[in-house]
């Protein structure tokens, strides 16, 4: 089982071992919904699954939340699986954790990807109890056998700078966070939900009468029309990137913020003009 809303790629990761991945719906401010949660547990429950923070919505599960999981993991004898790729992004670096409570059955999953705009470097790390790692470094070395060497040494040299670093790309999210935010809150019809922590931000958009993948299809679609096609639309966007002067350096490594001015949905019936003086900031 896992809370809504979930990284995309979650139900693939799962259901491709033979096991079905359940999602939780979420209570107000996409905190996990533990009465929900607790109703959706049955004999064939083996795992929970969540992210902290959580991707997209930037929620960190607080202490109390997870004495209500940890009673339902013992109650029901779960296996407690924690992606904690975005914790680097927490206030602090750091994230509460149910690890130090029940080594037995806690999984914590980890990254230099988000923290150290490591992505492309596929490295990271899995703690849990000793049986776990041994099963699981088998089965790596047969999917995917290892790292190459130099990778290993950066991912080393990483962490023995990740204060440093941390800090460093706390402030630059919370700097884009707070940018477009303030540009989201000027437009009629739309509603910013500021993150915890990471470095996604979640759009209300409801008050346009469009369900989030309406909404997100037609401005797609609009803004691929007004500037001679998608494909042309894409072109311009990576331009954008390319050209961007507020990430200096860190933009070539794909962790810096660009902006694009574009006039919001007139799903009020408002013309493209009186849209106009209210841009929408779309960050990339």
């Amino acid at each position: 089982m896992t809370f809504e809303p979930l990284y995309p790629t979650y139900p693939a990761t799962i259901e491709v071992s033979g096991a079905r991945l359940v999602p939780v719906p979420a209570a107000a401010g996409w905190r996990p919904d533990l009465a929900a949660l607790a109703a959706h547990v049955t004999p064939r429950t083996r795992a929970l699954l969540w992210a902290s923070p959580n991707n997209p919505s930037g929620v960190v599960l607080n202490e109390a939340e997870l004495g209500s999981i940890a009673a339902l993991a013992r109650r029901h004898d779960l296996w407690l699986i924690v992606d904690e790729v975005y914790a680097g992004l927490a206030p602090g670096g750091r994230v509460p954790s149910l690890a130090a409570r029940l080594p037995e059955r806690v999984v914590t999953l980890g990254s230099l990807s988000k923290s150290h705009a490591m992505t492309g470097w596929r490295a990271g790390w899995l703690a849990g109890p000793r049986e776990l790692a041994v099963h699981a470094e088998k089965l790596a070395m047969c999917m995917l056998f290892g790292l190459p060497g130099f990778i290993q040494e950066a991912a080393i040299a990483a962490l023995a700078l990740a204060d440093e670093a941390g800090q460093r790309m706390r402030a630059f999210c919370a700097t884009r966070q707070e940018r477009f935010a303030v540009a989201i809150g000027g437009i009629s019809h739309l509603r910013a939900v500021p993150p915890a922590a990471g470095m996604f931000m979640l759009i209300d958009v409801s008050a346009t009468g469009l369900s989030g993948g309406e909404f997100a299809r037609a401005l797609y679609a609009g803004l691929g029309a007004r500037w001679g096609g998608v494909r042309a639309l894409e072109r311009r966007l990576r331009a954008r990137v390319l050209r961007h002067r507020g990430g200096d350096a860190r933009c070539s490594r794909g962790t810096a913020a660009a902006l694009l001015r574009v006039a919001p949905l007139a799903s009020s019936g408002r013309t493209e003009a009186e849209c106009a003086p209210r841009p929408f900031y779309i960050l990339l």
